[in-house]
């Protein structure tokens, strides 16, 4: 996920590729905190406005079932996620929504603006994703970095009727929020390696929900690159996770 990934760029530079700060993460060979998936997985997609246009009944045909789409980056709505929303859905991928998270900023605000764009979750939905990777400076302190992500979470579970989940990386969550007072909201983890089997998590959580891989993916349907991701789970369970009811075709095909 990026601010067209300028900011999180910047700091994997200054971290010796990986994120000291922001949340996505290269391969650094740690292989003691390597979570390998369960079994089977399910692939899937995370967008924004800077996929443009996106031609969701290719993207479906190319196998992804699943699709996450940016809300917003405060103070600015993406200006695909109405069209990307509703596309996803008539597609019959399941669909999820994800707000890029400004520490420096109040939370109700942020909060709201989330609850007005989703409403209330129904089947088919993801839980809402809290991208927490903004790097410093401005960043408050680790507890009330934590206090804010808790309120944020709050609120948005309040208003969406589902607990969110949380994006972040193991070289960020640690030093800038730091709590393990979140884990049990579902985790997607952001590393992108070329030599490891399974992802190196944040250890404040003992597994992962979502693992996006690549930044730089290719699926047809998307003009340049897209976030690749995949689900730690089957496709059944991918739809209970969605609420999902047995009577609803989203399209395993």
């Amino acid at each position: 996920m990026h601010p067209r990934r300028t900011l999180r760029l910047a700091a994997l530079t200054a971290a010796l590729g990986a994120c000291g700060a922001p949340a996505a993460e290269v391969d650094r060979g740690v292989s003691e905190a390597m979570v390998c998936g369960r079994g089977p997985t399910v692939e899937g997609i995370d967008v924004s406005q800077y996929q443009s246009t996106v031609d969701w009944a290719r993207v479906r045909a190319a196998g992804k079932r699943f699709a996450i789409a940016r809300i917003l980056h405060w103070p600015t709505p993406d200006a695909q996620f109405d069209r990307n929303w509703r596309e996803i859905r008539a597609h019959g991928l399941i669909r999820g929504a994800y707000i890029y998270f400004d520490p420096r900023v109040e939370v109700p605000a942020q909060a709201d603006a989330v609850v007005r764009a989703v409403g209330r979750l129904g089947p088919g939905d993801l839980p809402v994703t809290l991208d927490i990777e903004q790097p410093p400076p401005g960043l408050p302190p680790r507890t009330r970095y934590a206090a804010m992500v808790r309120e944020l979470a709050d609120r948005v579970e309040a208003g969406t009727g589902r607990r969110p989940m949380i994006y972040t990386g193991r070289h960020y969550w640690p030093k800038h929020v730091e709590t393990t007072a979140l884990r049990d909201h579902l985790l997607w983890h952001p590393q992108y390696t070329t030599t490891q089997p399974c992802p190196s998590i944040a250890d404040a959580w003992r597994d992962w929900g979502f693992w996006q891989y690549s930044s730089t993916g290719r699926v047809s349907g998307i003009e340049g690159r897209v976030d690749l991701d995949r689900f730690n789970g089957t496709y059944q369970e991918l739809q209970q996770l969605a609420g999902v009811p047995t009577t609803f075709d989203a399209g395993a095909g």
